[in-house]
């Protein structure tokens, strides 16, 4: 996005599994990255799991039937929508403070 997308653009694509990059937000996928040295303040298991949540493949958000066809996910409760969205924006803000601790 040429800029940052809006609460039911992120909470669409977090039922979907659509991986969003925007301009005020690190992409779920580089905050939740189980792998990566944060040193401090790095995210807990629960935010990593909310994460990942977020950052899941397609593959594995739409089940395929036995005669291939791919079917949605069920609907995610908008307040778990919510908490989800809340924990990648905190998270990110973390992140993109440590960056920004580093860069300086």
């Amino acid at each position: 996005m040429a800029g940052d997308a809006s609460r039911e653009a992120r909470a669409y694509a977090a039922r979907h599994g659509i991986v969003l990059i925007e301009r005020s937000r690190w992409p779920v996928p580089v905050s939740g990255d189980p792998l990566m040295d944060w040193e401090v303040e790095s995210p807990s298991i629960s935010e990593q799991r909310a994460l990942a949540f977020l950052g899941w493949p397609m593959n594995r958000v739409y089940r395929r039937t036995n005669e291939g066809r791919l079917v949605s996910p069920r609907y995610l409760d908008p307040t778990v929508v919510d908490e989800l969205l809340a924990v990648h924006e905190g998270v990110s803000t973390r992140f993109d403070r440590l960056i920004r601790a580093e860069a300086a």
